[in-house]
């Protein structure tokens, strides 16, 4: 898989992200009550999801996955 396609390496970034877990920005917009709008960035955690590790261990299995 040395060729590998940049779709194919964005799918498989992507598969490790959900693997591994990563950190989310959430931006929300208050207006306050003299019509000032102020944005507010939350950092979010998004934990690891089992089926797509249990995806990239059968991957790895089947010497698919470097």
């Amino acid at each position: 898989m040395e060729n590998q396609t940049n779709e194919q390496q964005q799918l498989k970034d992507a598969l490790w992200k959900r693997a591994t877990g990563y950190e989310v920005a959430e931006h929300e917009y208050i207006r306050g009550k003299n019509g000032v709008e102020k944005e507010k960035i939350r950092k979010r955690h998004v934990p690891p999801d089992l089926k797509a590790i249990a995806q990239v261990q059968r991957l790895m299995r089947l010497g698919q996955w470097e």
